[in-house]
């Protein structure tokens, strides 16, 4: 079985080039998808796209070193997929202390928000109870 040992952040660690060239060798051994992480400009992201072949990926953190582009300008560069790791997160703790703000002051959150019910939809809710009446027909599950 093959081992790959691969060190996070080969920009950080090992520079750019290297980062780079380790992206192609991924590539040119077959990987679908290829990342290189921590791109610091414009310039190293068109590089990355032209040089190395197959599925280019970037990942957009709010403040972090990769620039942030629109979406049509990450295409036109030639990604091939934009991953936003923590951008729902991050949205999600701001309209939280909106809300609790909001509570706090008025006693109602305000503003736009999910119904209980489309909440309990989002998570499968109505999927989780029917397995809980399979099982309790069964005589498998608990009581």
């Amino acid at each position: 079985m093959a081992r790959w040992s691969i060190r996070p952040a080969a920009c950080a660690t090992d520079g750019f080039d290297e980062a780079l060239w380790r992206a192609a060798a991924f590539a040119d051994a077959g990987a679908d998808i290829t990342f290189v992480e921590a791109l610091e400009t414009v310039e190293q992201m068109e590089r990355y796209c032209a040089e190395v072949s197959g599925w280019t990926t970037v990942n957009l953190v709010e403040d972090g070193q990769t620039p942030w582009l629109d979406p049509a300008s990450l295409a036109d560069i030639g990604y091939s997929l934009v991953i936003y790791p923590v951008s729902l997160l991050l949205g999600g703790i701001a309209a939280m202390g909106r809300a609790a703000r909001s509570l706090a002051a008025s006693g109602d959150v305000g503003g736009p928000r999910a119904g209980f019910d489309e909440a309990r939809a989002l998570v499968g809710w109505a999927d989780y109870e029917e397995r809980v009446r399979t099982l309790e027909t069964d005589g498998d599950g608990p009581r």
